[in-house]
């Protein structure tokens, strides 16, 4: 199988807090994937800067599709903790799409690209503050 990405688009909605929903990602969610998986390469979070919902992104590389599909990673669900099942069922938007690569732009010397030979084993996420004025367009 090829090569892919797992994509992930969130939103607490009113009956998570940002909190609560900020702990569970961060420190239950994540670390289950990229610390335990080795088909996650690398993982990336994106925060909405446009107003429009869902706010929340998230962009896995994976080494194979077929990943989603082994013991390792659908037991992640069958045993999922009674906290991360009571929050995924308050989250007012949680829409995952498995990818497969069929084409790669190249890697550049800044970052990798979700389809990247080399990718890092972090996760990164992106956010901006546009309240407080600061001129970004440049």
């Amino acid at each position: 199988m090829p090569p892919g990405f797992l994509t992930v688009l969130s939103e607490p909605g009113e009956k998570a807090s940002l909190e609560e929903f900020q702990d569970w990602y961060n420190n239950e969610h994540v670390p289950l994937r990229m610390n335990h998986l080795p088909s996650f390469l690398t993982g990336a979070r994106f925060e909405e800067s446009d107003g429009f919902k869902p706010s929340w992104l998230a962009l896995y590389d994976i080494d194979d599709t077929v990943t989603f599909a082994h013991e390792g990673y659908t037991r992640l669900h069958a045993n999922r903790s009674l906290h991360k099942a009571d929050l995924v069922a308050k989250l007012e938007v949680l829409d995952r799409h498995t990818c497969e690569v069929v084409g790669d732009s190249g890697e550049s010397l800044i970052t990798t690209s979700l389809a990247s030979t080399n990718p890092t084993k972090f996760i990164i996420t992106h956010g901006l503050d546009l309240a407080n004025g600061e001129d970004f367009s440049a």
